[in-house]
């Protein structure tokens, strides 16, 4: 089965519970301000995840909560090379693009790349405007706004 085939794949209950059990236990850890350990629990969340992993039901949420624990762990380096994977490799380019553009953006700002941040801020508002800027990335789009003065 191939990445561009449009089937998703589903994991088996057994590995589905492990695979809560290890995305429930980031979250957790990521809440308490734990990052390290989330971005280990978060992986082996990814790791359980049958191929091609893109084409699993919980692709998304998972490279999500991975590319911002890699950003809070101030790992940006790892944030800014998955992002960019995402947008390159996903199956799901209307939903993926944007939001992972803003990921990517609020990794390089966060680093200190605000030239790069920018563009990637600005690729996601030509993509989709304000669509993959979640409520806790305001300053992200607020640096968007106020560096290309839109409103």
């Amino acid at each position: 089965m191939g990445v561009g085939d449009g089937k998703s794949v589903d994991m088996s209950p057994e590995v589905d519970g492990k695979w809560k059990d290890a995305y429930s236990s980031a979250g957790a850890l990521g809440r308490s301000g734990d990052y390290i350990n989330a971005v280990e629990k978060i992986d082996l969340a990814w790791n359980l995840m049958p191929e091609p992993k893109l084409l699993c039901s919980r692709a998304h949420i998972t490279l999500v909560r991975r590319v911002k624990f890699y950003s809070l762990a101030k790992t940006y380096n790892e944030a800014i090379d998955l992002a960019s994977w995402v947008i390159e490799n996903s199956p799901r380019q209307k939903i993926d693009v944007p939001i992972f553009l803003v990921l990517k953006g609020g990794a390089l700002l966060d680093s200190g790349r605000p030239d790069e941040a920018f563009l990637a801020f600005d690729a996601a508002w030509r993509e989709a405007g304000d669509y993959g800027f979640d409520d806790d990335q305001s300053r992200y789009l607020d640096f968007y706004k106020t560096r290309s003065d839109r409103d």
